[in-house]
């Protein structure tokens, strides 16, 4: 595999979102500490990559 793209990253960030909110509600603290470990790699690979096309926008997903 190579190198994500910043649109699977972007993509593969509300999934996880996404989970962590089902984490949470099921009171899973394990699956809570996963999930943040995956966004905090997320958005460091998505860092790296927006440095290197610094035109792309960051996409921000708001909680509810």
């Amino acid at each position: 595999m190579g190198i994500p793209t910043i649109e699977f990253l972007t993509r593969r960030r509300v999934a996880v979102l996404a989970d962590l909110r089902l984490k949470v509600d099921a009171e899973d603290f394990h699956g809570v500490a996963d999930c943040a470990m995956d966004l905090r790699e997320i958005d460091a690979m998505l860092k790296v990559l927006m440095l290197e096309s610094p035109e792309v926008p960051r996409i921000v997903v708001q909680h509810a």
